[in-house]
């Protein structure tokens, strides 16, 4: 019999021809248990096959010879994309929340690094504000380091605050926390990838992002007058390269105005997301969590129309965070609508006590060189947290500051 001709295989190299052999022997062997080698168990076999149909959570999934078919690849794509989605909104919870609170204060005048919220005469429940309370003298500011350049933040004495980045990461810790020890001080803020030269007299913060969130708290237990008048009259905002005749700093009294600084539960979340990730350097964050996710919200309408639900991929999100919140799988991560359950949320938690007091975690919810996301996904959910100085859950005026600065000095 006349051997058969193929032109396409035949001018192939011997060493690609037998690949090919090797290959489709390992296909038969796997797809037919009679043919697989004997030190090949059957139990073995069936754990790497996939039968023609399984039920899962998501559907009945169809195969042939552990191809998928008809329905299935459309079902295991938008599932996959729901899941991705998830994830980017439980890894980003804090740059939208952080992002959502300057863009609430921009919109009552705000709008600018040298134009300060300030709440003189205190908060009360007109303003919507994740963790905060009616005890606290507060002021919040950010920065624009691709407008401004390196930026000035003059403080006064007395204040206990941080700088975080666009992501909710922390810089640094300014007052009572920071280098400044409560004297007050001149903090420079430099843009991502600066090389120039920074002068001298100045405490020097490092962020990745160029929008950054400032948060102060000022001590009220001389009095609200003074601590505001304190605020007013010693926090300055300005470029470096305006020290020499600064543009004035302008105070936005912020106390009883209704509005809002939460983050969304829809499709915005999204959409603020996805304008944090183009304003921002690309090395901003980590590249497995910027990949190339966040490519489809500036794909054609035919690509978007193949999205998930991403409302409903929010809300779920959004669910899940507060179900960790109130009932952790952990009884003593449970928070409860009490103070003592709130303290024992603090010092037993896993996340609390070596996060907050003994500082054997990174100010980036890291220990021992991994990020424990769960925690930073918790702590971005109710609120900043920046670290050794946090009292987000302090209550009372001046022991607040007391608390702060006794874990400072337990470190």
């Amino acid at each position: 019999m006349k051997p058969s001709s193929n032109p396409v295989t035949d001018g192939r190299p011997l060493a690609t021809k037998l690949a090919g052999v090797l290959v489709v022997s390992a296909l038969v062997a796997v797809g037919s248990p009679q043919l697989a080698a004997a030190d090949v168990t059957g139990a073995e076999l069936e754990s790497i096959s996939i039968p023609g149909k399984v039920d899962t959570s998501i559907g009945t999934l169809e195969f042939f010879d552990g191809i998928p078919i008809g329905n299935t690849v459309e079902t295991v794509y938008d599932n996959l994309d729901r899941m991705r989605a998830t994830d980017v909104y439980l890894d980003n919870l804090g740059a939208v929340s952080i992002n959502s609170i300057l863009d609430g204060f921009a919109r009552e005048g705000a709008d600018a690094p040298n134009k300060i919220a300030v709440f003189e005469q205190l908060m009360d429940s007109a303003t919507l504000v994740v963790t905060a309370n009616t005890s606290t003298l507060y002021a919040y500011s950010g920065t624009d380091l691709a407008k401004d350049g390196p930026t000035v933040i003059e403080v006064p004495p007395g204040m206990l605050g941080f700088l975080d980045v666009s992501w909710q990461r922390f810089v640094g810790d300014i007052g009572v926390t920071g280098p400044d020890k409560g004297k007050g001080g001149k903090y420079l803020v430099l843009p991502p990838g600066y090389d120039g030269d920074a002068p001298d007299g100045y405490f020097l913060l490092k962020p990745s992002t160029n929008r950054n969130f400032l948060f102060l708290r000022g001590s009220i237990e001389d009095g609200l007058e003074p601590a505001v008048e304190n605020i007013t009259s010693g926090l300055k905002i300005y470029p470096l390269k305006d020290a020499s005749n600064p543009p004035p700093t302008e105070y936005v009294n912020v106390s009883g105005k209704s509005f809002n600084t939460v983050f969304p539960n829809d499709l915005k979340y999204f959409e603020i997301l996805d304008a944090i990730i183009q304003r921002e350097p690309i090395d901003a964050i980590g590249p497995e969590v910027r990949r190339d996710r966040f490519d489809r919200y500036r794909q054609g309408p035919e690509v978007r129309a193949r999205r998930p639900d991403e409302e409903a991929v929010d809300r779920s999100g959004h669910a899940r965070q507060r179900n960790r919140a109130r009932f952790h799988r952990l009884s003593a991560h449970r928070r409860g609508p009490d103070l003592s359950r709130h303290r024992q949320f603090l010092d037993n938690g896993l996340c609390g006590q070596e996060y907050l007091v003994r500082g054997g975690w990174g100010h980036d919810a890291q220990r021992e060189g991994s990020v424990l996301l769960q925690c930073r996904r918790r702590d971005s959910f109710h609120g900043g947290h920046n670290g050794r100085g946090w009292v987000g859950l302090c209550h009372g005026q001046s022991r607040c500051r007391q608390e702060a600065v006794g874990r400072v000095q337990d470190l």
